[in-house]
Order: structure tokens, then C-alpha cells, then sequence
């Protein structure tokens, strides 16, 4: 049963299903799908132009990353100048080994020549210097066999000479003079 102030036209709309929006509620719906249109509207510009635009960004990487990969040509000049450098850098490396061997076996000569000739001249004197491989022979005569074995050590102490041996001494018997008779008057 139907309440009793209940109007022709509400019961027309119940027997008809009901379900009829009334007009306010028609405008609220219409209201909402405008706002979801407005919302998506702007929303699927914004996805089609981020398409677009990583198409291009995907397109701008893949040329880079080819450039990147490919092989410049190499200049014929730059090759010609590492291969003289190559051989340059086999000639150095040959050098510096002769240059060390060089300085191991180098004799500096004035240095040793001032060394052999610091004796005093009024004790001994240096009468020869001979060289064979790297032994020098130094000849000469002394008063006195201390004077030979103080200049031997003296050359032991120079840092040129290792070892320093007296290999010969020998005693050689001036003649005495003797004087002349006087004249007798």
C-alpha cells in the first residue's frame, strides 16, 4: 500500500521502475562527466606530445650512440707518425742499455791524471802510464819504498782505483861518486 499524500505522477514513476533521475540529479551527472571530460582532455594531449617527443629523444639517442661506436678513419699522417715513433722509442730504449754499459766502463781521464800526478816531485817521480783493459800501470822510481807504498795507498783512498797493488820494487844501487883528486900545487 501506498502512503496516502502520494501524487499520480510519483506513482506513475513507481509503477514505471523507479529509477528515473529526477533533474537535479541529472545536472550533477552531467556536471561530473564534464569535469572527467575537462581532466582527460588535457591529460591525453599531454601523453601524445610526451610520445612524440621520446619518438624524437629515442631517435636523437640512437644516432649518438652509432656515432659513438663508429671508428673515425685514421690519418695517414698519424699513422706515419706512430710507426716513427715506435721505431724511435726501440732506438732510445737501445741506447739508454748502450748508455749505461758506457758509463760503467768510462774512465775520466783528466780525474785520474790528476790523481796519478799528485805525488811530491822531489821524492819520486812517474817515468810511465800504461793502460791494458781497465788496469793501468804506472812506472816510476822513489828514494825510499815508504814514499812507493804512501802513494799507493793514496791512490787506494782516491775512490778511482780498486785494488792497488805494488807490484814490483826494485833496489838499484847509485853509483858513488867519488870526487875528483885535488889538484895538488
Amino acid at each position: 500500500m501506498l502512503p496516502p499524500d502520494t501524487g499520480a505522477e510519483e506513482i506513475e514513476d513507481l509503477e514505471e521502475g523507479g529509477d528515473k533521475p529526477s533533474g537535479s540529479s541529472r545536472l550533477v551527472i552531467y556536471l561530473v562527466m564534464g569535469s572527467l571530460l575537462i581532466l582527460f582532455v588535457p591529460l591525453y594531449f599531454s601523453a601524445t606530445t610526451i610520445r612524440t617527443i621520446n619518438v624524437q629523444v629515442k631517435a636523437s639517442l640512437e644516432a649518438l650512440q652509432a656515432t659513438l661506436s663508429s671508428t673515425p678513419p685514421v690519418d695517414p699522417r698519424l699513422e706515419s707518425l706512430s710507426s716513427t715513433l715506435s721505431v724511435v722509442q726501440v732506438q732510445s730504449n737501445a741506447l739508454q742499455s748502450i748508455s749505461s754499459t758506457l758509463e760503467a766502463i768510462h774512465i775520466s781521464w783528466p780525474q785520474i791524471m790528476a790523481v796519478i800526478s799528485s805525488f811530491n816531485p822531489g821524492q819520486m817521480s812517474v817515468d810511465a802510464v800504461s793502460q791494458s783493459d781497465k788496469t793501468i800501470t804506472i812506472s816510476g822510481t822513489a828514494n825510499e819504498e815508504t814514499v812507493v807504498m804512501a802513494y799507493a795507498e793514496m791512490l787506494r783512498q782516491s775512490g778511482f782505483f780498486d785494488p792497488v797493488a805494488v807490484e814490483a820494487i826494485s833496489l838499484r844501487i847509485l853509483p858513488t861518486l867519488t870526487p875528483a883528486p885535488e889538484p895538488t900545487l
